[in-house]
């Protein structure tokens, strides 16, 4: 094989320079893409023999395209050498006996980080993983985690995929990449030459044409120099078509107690004893390792190794053996494997399906079973594999309907769009249940363009929401799950008056579920955030939410957000936080750290929404949320522009404008008006301020909210104040005013309690600043924009000991939230008012980073390394790294001085 590498001196160059940093402490990773045979195991190969000589601990895997692969199965390969160090996690000791984990996947993927990095302390680690277009779901999002995060490690991740493979690597798109091309003519030629060397002119030219430059069909092409030209010419056959035919060939040679051996080896990722005792059974006589050499010394499989797998020479061999396998040797293969894995329930299942070739509805039922079970373990693609041939083998036709809406809702899970749309068009929803017929329609709505606002979606809600309340058998907390997820997005439609809303609503008031269920709650909050608000917070403040686990909390935080509550939202969602971190559950944790940086941002907790913003946007990645990338981005713009960094806050808004804007989405547009406007109020141009938050509350303006805008009242009443406007911000409280008391939202409030302030007369100033300030839960950041506004009034009247007091304690808020803008008007108030201040002294605080603030601010609490490193899904190198980046910013030499000098700054990440 040392041949393929002709011509790869690049490609080899850059893979030991990537071993040699890592081996130095500067990890990091590298992908290998390119079609079949292109030379990519191959190079693979170098890379683990360079890592080897450097003096590197090695761990390798592979995928193997079988029907049925548990998740983790890759991973399992790759820790198999360490496992007793894996069995010291509870989480991490199943996985290299091949027993899958209950556990949610980033805390396996954390776990793992957490394994591998500890192992570099000893000596460097390089993970070598193969075929990952055939990796199961569950290890590429591991192994991706583990890319992505180190850098800071002697660790190094190498890994190689086909470009050309019908199913892409779920497998991080962030990774630098290497695009093997096809060999140069004379590099080709090399390769030909060492594998015949006596083939004639014409037919090296032949082989050099068809191979088209790659590297395994030189070699497989050149076993056969003298095999007449297809039928068909090279260019109408694709060459991967053509290497599964030369190898199905070669396999057909061999003798036929092997070929059943290896088609029962192709069905899974079997043991060897395990092949030898299911062909025994298939072949009606024993079968013992000696049957197997023929296809090693042919270049079939691997040499063989009684604790591992079977293990093919190259994927194309495993396809074209199961492939071209007769259907009867199949279905017996699996029959035998059925026997053998009685034990091993979901597998046990799937091989019993399999060997079966007419519907069986016991057969179907226990697939569907093991179905569920598989999904709930996070093996999603083998789940939704299990509800298709579950169906394919069912008899009565609404228990198939059934079952094809439970793999629609796998590939929706899995983010497969065309199998989505596919189901979608196959179901009969005539067929469907009440309940499963509403459930389809949510989903219809969710993931096909144009299924909300439509006749169709409403007529099937009206005619089946009496039959949804009154069946005994609906899941209910399904339902309300799923009009939750409708809910969420209507409300960031912005449109109220969306008749979508009032018939879900209706379907919640029907549902037979406690009045403060968190999922009934939140359904209720977003579907009707002005006619329930006032009702959703006197639950939330009558319920007991104690033992509400993280989705849970999340659901009533948001709750209390859209309601208005920012103050007890930021409290539930502080709860969640600390769950989610806890359960490795990061797909939700992504979500709320979205929602809780918005919360800290309407509350102007700069740092608390910094942090959010950036933590959010750090781990989008992993889940696959882009768009939560571009949304953390914006966030962490209104949190820079709230702490008077403009370029930060330009940088980040210009990078996520790019993604935004051409969305054209009202929750896009809201954003960015907000992160701007907040902005140019932090940069003292408040004619730019108010025309962006204007736009949040005209209708028919892009970005307009009906109801977003009522958090915003007294940014606008600002922003309109300092620009001159104030008749305009009169007609806006006289347009919300008469509704604020119905809706009971404590943030409109607040707003409206502003405005009228900003707005009194002289005679009236003093009881309307007194009446906004008396509201106990107004939020440090604003009371002290309240504060500021009534000293710079009092001022205006003269009443200057008075206007003092109130603008001293709005300075000190000021600085001890970090908002600089604000600190420096309250300033230049104070000198107006004749009081001699201090220059702002800077401690360096607001030199760190948002991530930086965080760690630091942990290690302030006495957490060490490797606690903070768990709690944010870093490496504790990593934390340390961070460390020793903050200690100059603050000016300090150790660990035991950060809480002094961080001081109120590591309030917000103690909640």
């Amino acid at each position: 094989m040392t041949d393929f590498l002709a011509g790869r001196d690049e490609q080899i160059a850059r893979l030991h320079a990537l071993i040699r940093a890592g081996v130095a402490g500067r990890g990091g990773a590298l992908l290998l893409r390119g079609p079949a045979g292109i030379g990519k195991t191959v190079l693979l190969g170098r890379a683990v023999e360079a890592a080897r000589a450097a003096g590197a601990r090695v761990l390798t895997g592979a995928g193997a395209p079988t029907d049925y692969a548990l998740g983790y199965s890759m991973l399992g390969q790759v820790l198999d050498p360490v496992a007793s160090e894996a069995a010291r996690s509870a989480i991490l000791a199943p996985l290299p006996r091949g027993t899958g984990s209950a556990a949610a996947p980033y805390a396996v993927a954390r776990a793992t980080l957490e394994l591998i990095t500890g192992l570099a302390e000893q000596a460097p680690v390089v993970l070598a993983v193969d075929d990952l277009h055939h990796a199961d779901p569950a290890s590429a999002v591991v192994l991706s985690f583990v890319a992505r995060r180190i850098a800071s490690d002697p660790v190094v991740l190498i890994g190689a995929y086909r470009d050309d493979s019908e199913s892409p690597p779920a497998f991080a798109t962030d990774i630098p990449t290497i695009s093997l091309p096809p060999l140069d003519p004379s590099a080709a030629d090399r390769i030909l030459r060492a594998y015949a060397p006596d083939v004639n002119a014409a037919g090296r030219q032949r082989i050099l044409r068809e191979a088209s430059g790659n590297p395994l069909a030189l070699a497989e092409l050149a076993r056969f120099p003298d095999r007449p030209p297809s039928s068909a010419a090279p260019d109408e056959v694709p060459l991967t078509e053509r290497l599964t035919q030369t190898f199905a060939a070669r396999a057909a040679a061999l003798p036929g107690t092997t070929r059943l051996a290896l088609v029962v080896a192709a069905l899974g990722d079997s043991g060897l004893d395990e092949v030898l005792t299911a062909a025994s059974a298939v072949a009606g006589h024993p079968v013992d390792q000696s049957e197997l050499e023929p296809a090693v010394a042919a270049g079939i499989i691997e040499p063989l190794d009684a604790r591992q797998p079977v293990r093919f020479r190259h994927p194309l061999i495993r396809s074209a053996i199961s492939q071209t396998a007769d259907p009867r040797v199949r279905r017996s293969s699996h029959r035998a494997l059925a026997t053998l894995t009685v034990g091993r329930p979901e597998r046990h299942a799937w091989h019993r399906a399999a060997a079966t070739d007419e519907p069986d509805e016991r057969t179907a039922a226990d697939l569907e079973n093991a179905a569920h079970a598989v999904r709930d373990r996070g093996s999603g693609n083998v789940a939704h594999r299990m509800f298709l041939r579950a169906a394919e083998l069912t008899v009565e036709p609404n228990r198939q309907q059934r079952r094809l809406l439970a793999a629609l809702i796998a590939a929706a899970d899995l983010g497969d769009a065309q199998e989505v749309d596919r189901l979608f068009r196959i179901i009969e929803p005539s067929r469907l249940d009440a309940p499963s017929r509403l459930l389809l329609t949510l989903l219809r709505g969710s993931y096909v363009e144009g299924g909300w606002g439509t006749e169709g979606p409403l007529s099937v809600i009206a005619e089946t929401a009496a039959a949804v309340s009154t069946d005994a058998d609906a899941d209910y907390a399904q339902i309300l799950v799923s009009i939750g997820e409708v809910a969420t997005r209507l409300y960031w439609s912005g449109d109220l008056s969306d008749p979508l809303r009032t018939a879900l609503a209706d379907i919640v008031d029907r549902l037979p579920m406690p009045a403060d269920d968190p999922r009934r709650l939140h359904a209720e909050a977003m579907l009707k955030p002005v006619e329930r608000g006032a009702s959703v917070l006197r639950r939330l403040r009558c319920g007991d939410l104690s033992d509400l686990g993280p989705v849970g909390l999340y659901q009533v935080g948001l709750a209390a957000q859209v309601a208005g509550d920012l103050s007890r939202s930021l409290h539930l969602q502080a709860r969640a936080i600390a769950a989610l971190r806890d359960s490795g559950q990061l797909t939700l944790l992504v979500n709320v750290l979205t929602s809780q940086s918005l919360a800290a941002l309407l509350l102007g907790d700069a740092r608390l929404a910094a942090a959010c913003a950036e933590e959010a946007a750090r781990l989008a990645p992993d889940t696959g949320q882009h768009l939560s990338v571009s949304v953390g981005q914006i966030l962490g713009a209104a949190a820079a522009g709230l702490r008077g960094d403009l370029a930060a806050a330009e940088a980040l808004a210009t990078e996520a404008e790019q993604i935004l804007l051409p969305l054209d989405a009202v929750e896009v547009l809201v954003l960015v008006r907000l992160a701007r406007g907040i902005t140019a109020l932090g940069a003292n141009r408040p004619e730019e301020a108010y025309e962006q938050l204007r736009g949040i509350f005209t209708a028919g303006a892009p970005g307009f909210h009906g109801h977003f805008r009522l958090f915003l009242v007294a940014h606008l009443a600002e922003a309109a104040v300092r620009a001159g406007r104030p008749e305009e911000l009169d007609a806006l409280v006289r347009q919300l005013g008469p509704a604020a008391e119905r809706w009971g939202s404590p943030a409109l409030a607040a707003g409206l309690r502003y405005a009228a302030a900003v707005r009194a007369d002289d005679e009236r100033a003093d009881e309307a600043f007194q009446q906004a300030l008396g509201v106990d839960e107004l939020g440090a950041a604003n009371r002290a924009h309240l504060q500021l506004a009534y000293g710079r009034s009092l001022r205006r009247r003269r009443r200057l000991p008075e206007s003092r007091r109130q603008l001293r304690a709005a300075l000190l808020t000021y600085d001890a939230l970090g908002l600089k803008p604000w600190s420096e008007l309250a300033r230049a108030q104070l000198r107006a008012s004749g009081e001699r201040v201090a220059a702002p002294r800077s401690d360096g605080v607001d030199r760190l980073t948002p991530q930086e603030l965080q760690i630091a601010a942990l290690a302030a609490q006495g957490l060490t390394n490797r606690d903070i490193a768990q709690r944010l899904y870093l490496s504790p190198r990593t934390i340390s790294s961070h460390l020793y980046r903050v200690f100059p910013k603050l000016g300090i030499t150790s660990r035991t001085e950060l809480a002094q000098v961080l001081g109120a700054a590591v309030a917000p990440f103690s909640r």
